[in-house]
């Protein structure tokens, strides 16, 4: 019950922050913690298995670091690291098979 509710609670915080940026079919995911330490959690409700492409950039637009990552239908987690990013702010890119969704996150 609580991984929902956190999970809930992220996404409503997401939305009403602005932080999200969409194209096509919105993706249902949230990132978190936001801020965070160059390592951050994605999470996923997916209608089928299928293979995500996760993109961070800088805020000109410069791909920082790609990976991809296979989903199941239902709810995925999946944490990342990324050592190499300077603190700052970044887009976190996910896309799936409909559409895309930006994240604006900032590493401190």
């Amino acid at each position: 019950k609580g991984k929902i509710n956190a999970y809930g609670a992220v996404k409503a915080a997401a939305a009403a922050n602005s932080v999200y940026t969409v194209k096509g079919t919105k993706p249902d995911c949230a990132l978190f913690p936001n801020p965070n330490n160059r390592q951050f959690t994605l999470a996923y409700t997916g209608a089928a298995k299928q293979t995500l492409d996760i993109t961070v950039s800088d805020v000109t637009g410069r791909a920082i670091a790609r990976e991809q990552w296979s989903v199941n239908a239902g709810d995925n987690l999946h944490s990342f690291s990324f050592p190499q990013l300077a603190k700052g702010t970044y887009f976190v890119n996910v896309a799936d098979a409909g559409g895309s969704i930006s994240i604006k996150t900032s590493v401190q």
